[in-house]
């Protein structure tokens, strides 16, 4: 009879610690995903804004203010390409520079949504690897298959 009770006790034991961790894990996720991802999506906001404005050629006279509000929302041990491009532009602001520049910050925005939308879905583990390898096999079938138009099918 003994033996039941240490069972049942050990049980009882058991749930309540796997059912403390769950609500921790849940309260962290929740947290996370209100504020992280929000930084986050405002963030993608502003330098959505703010590329255009650096290629902008009306706006050549504040090149350089638009060059340090975006380098200043970029991660330096991370984001070195993109500080390449930006200021490889704003040395020889052509339209072939303002073109790669561009299409650098659709690259990285993209990937940017493609591991916010990772993160905030069940697994948030590993996001960015996966984000990655979604992103190379989407660019992997638009290069092995021909484009189409919406009107063919």
């Amino acid at each position: 009879m003994t033996d039941f009770w240490m069972t049942a006790g050990l049980a009882a034991v058991i749930s309540l610690v796997v059912s403390g961790v769950v609500t921790l894990w849940s309260s962290q996720r929740t947290i996370h995903q209100q504020v992280v991802i929000e930084e986050r999506r405002r963030w993608r906001d502003d330098i959505r804004e703010l590329v255009p404005k650096l290629v902008d050629p009306q706006q050549a006279q504040h090149r350089q203010i638009t060059r340090n509000e975006i380098l200043l929302r970029l991660n330096p041990a991370e984001d070195r390409d993109a500080m390449q491009h930006i200021d490889a532009f704003v040395g020889d602001p052509s339209v072939d520079r303002a073109e790669a520049v561009v299409e650098h910050f659709q690259r990285y925005l993209k990937f940017e949504w493609t591991r916010a939308k990772k993160e905030a879905g069940w697994c948030p583990f590993g996001a960015a690897k996966r984000a990655r390898h979604e992103i190379e096999k989407q660019q992997l079938a638009a290069t092995s298959s021909p484009i189409r138009s919406k009107g063919d099918s």
